[in-house]
């Protein structure tokens, strides 16, 4: 612990605290020769130094120092001996630095999480799409003259699927390959089943039935069993 480790060294006595503490009550070492608030300083001194701080053995020490304070009041006050108020601070101004130690130990330890959970998310590689071509108005009011003199428009045609048909292609293909590539299901479908197979896809895969794996845009959607 960090207390034992921790040695006072003074004119007066040159040891660890608990022995301090143990010879000022035996009455062998005059406690008002000692400097307390030396004693914190260098103490907290050593403890912003350290990398992780020993809470209990801080606890340790301020009891080991609360202690000594009291004896050294009682004897300046049955002496009628005033001395620098700061003297007496040292419990109030000791227990204020820990609580900011324990705080700034409770951020880095919440930043060293966020940090290794960051390590595990995966993001979409960078990629560079390709620039849209850029046409004039004019040259837009061309190419609308040139559809509406073009092939009169017709109503598209309407197909209707069930998505539960497609989603039992698809378990049905799942069962047989364990993975298939999506493209190659929809080759021969039109616009409007290519639609249906991919809402069947998102379906099985919220059902947890299967997962896709897309390696980069725009390349295969590869789909495999669970």
């Amino acid at each position: 612990m960090i207390t034992q480790n921790y040695r006072v060294s003074c004119e007066e006595f040159e040891g660890p605290l608990d022995l301090l503490l143990y010879l000022v009550r035996k009455q062998e070492v005059e406690i008002r020769d000692i400097s307390l608030s030396r004693i914190t300083r260098e103490y907290l001194l050593l403890i912003k130094g350290l990398e992780n701080i020993d809470f209990d053995g801080a606890g340790e020490f301020l009891r080991y120092a609360a202690t000594l304070l009291a004896i050294k009041a009682r004897e300046m006050i049955e002496e009628g001996v005033l001395e620098d108020d700061n003297e007496y601070e040292t419990k109030e101004s000791l227990i204020q630095r820990l609580e900011e130690f324990k705080k700034f130990k409770e951020k880095g330890i919440w930043l060293k999480n966020a940090l290794n959970f960051a390590n595990t998310m995966y993001t979409r590689p960078y990629y560079d799409y390709p620039k849209g071509v850029d046409v004039s108005i004019d040259k837009f009011k061309e190419i609308l003259e040139s559809i509406k003199k073009g092939t009169p428009f017709e109503p598209p045609t309407t197909i209707l699927f069930h998505i539960e048909h497609l989603i039992d292609k698809l378990l049905l293909k799942l069962r047989k390959l364990k993975q298939f590539v999506f493209s190659q299901i929809v080759k021969d479908s039109e616009y409007g089943e290519v639609v249906g197979f991919f809402f069947a896809l998102l379906e099985i895969v919220r059902q947890g039935k299967a997962k896709v794996i897309q390696k980069r845009p725009f390349g295969e959607i590869w789909v495999k069993k669970r």
